[in-house]
């Protein structure tokens, strides 16, 4: 037994350095700290430069966006436009970033970020105004991005953005924080079932004209149409959006400019006293419909829309044309947006 002892202090020596190592190796997995992606937070700019208009945009967590956030003030300072078609615009690029040509309406796309991965988005479109939106709408559609409800105007807009003098040109910079996708419209809007990627399925009217994408437009769509009677046309189109895409007030201002030649903006009061909404239900959940016409004229054009939120997303239908064509296409409209289906 005296022989023994020792093997036996020895055994327990070993187990006991044994269980310390292990100790401290836990204690290392312990203290590694994986960032957190609760809330998130939306940094963007935007340059009117004559008839084009730049958006500058960084969202993700919000811990991630703040450790980036004075790369991207001194990126945004950086900016320079030039008169050159083929370079016109021009940066200096944070060290760490990792710069990719884009294609379409999106001009360059940068990759960084340590802990959690990235990326700032640069879009040329057209005028304020414009197919590519007012600032408030802009905003709006990035504020569904990150879960926020819209804005209902300008003065409300002003409480999240802040001009700044970039060299010649100046900036609106935008700073918003928010629950993250699907926040706030995942509360307003009851989750849906859907596994995957949905497909539209819908019923085309007779004597719609279906168009190929080509022919669509600027802005990618999901369908669209031509509807020809006695020498006029109409379309129709299916557009979708992250987010609340600007949310109904927004779209009934734009369509009202852009479309029937109305300049002065409704307010949420307005909307709900000059223009009847309307509860249409598509796919088994209620959209909002409205029915816009301008002004007595030569020429008078109508606008009917309908406004769809699912899931994380806003599905806007539109009949666009002369007044009189638009009127009596109403009920093959509403047909064709009653008929939608997601599969």
């Amino acid at each position: 037994m005296r022989r023994t002892r020792p093997r036996a202090w020895l055994v327990l020596a070993g187990l006991l350095l044994f269980t310390l190592a292990g100790c401290q190796n836990n204690d290392d997995i312990r203290h590694y700290q994986v960032p957190k992606q609760g809330r998130y937070r939306l940094l963007a700019a935007i340059f009117p430069q004559g008839e084009d208009t730049w958006y500058f945009k960084l969202s993700g967590p919000e811990n991630a966006v703040g450790e980036s956030e004075k790369d991207f003030d001194n990126f945004i300072h950086s900016i320079r436009f030039t008169e050159r078609p083929e370079d016109p615009v021009t940066w200096q690029i944070p060290q760490g970033w990792r710069e990719e040509r884009a294609s379409g309406m999106r001009y360059r796309t940068f990759r960084f970020g340590n802990d959690y991965p990235l990326e700032l988005t640069v879009t040329k479109l057209g005028q304020l105004g414009g197919p590519g939106g007012s600032r408030l709408a802009n905003v709006n559609r990035w504020r569904g991005q990150i879960g926020l409800e819209p804005l209902a105007n300008d003065d409300e807009l002003s409480k999240v953005t802040r001009e700044v003098k970039v060299g010649p040109s100046t900036a609106l910079v935008v700073d918003m924080t928010g629950p993250g996708p699907g926040g706030a419209l995942a509360r307003a809007t009851p989750p849906q079932p859907v596994q995957g990627p949905e497909t539209l399925k819908y019923q085309k009217p007779e004597g719609w004209k279906e168009l190929p994408e080509a022919q669509a437009g600027p802005v990618r769509l999901e369908a669209a149409f031509e509807v020809t009677e006695g020498g006029q046309t109409a379309k129709a189109t299916v557009l979708k959006l992250s987010g609340s895409g600007g949310g109904l007030l927004a779209n009934v201002n734009r369509w009202r400019r852009l479309d029937l030649g109305l300049a002065q903006p409704l307010t949420e009061e307005q909307l709900n006293k000059e223009i009847e909404v309307r509860s249409l239900e598509v796919a088994g959940q209620k959209a909002s419909s409205v029915d816009l016409v301008g002004p007595e004229a030569p020429g008078r054009k109508r606008v009917l829309g309908v406004v769809l939120s699912r899931g994380g997303s806003t599905w806007f239908f539109t009949l666009k044309g002369p007044a009189d064509l638009v009127a009596q296409q109403r009920p093959a409209f509403e047909a064709f947006v009653q008929s939608v289906r997601f599969e």
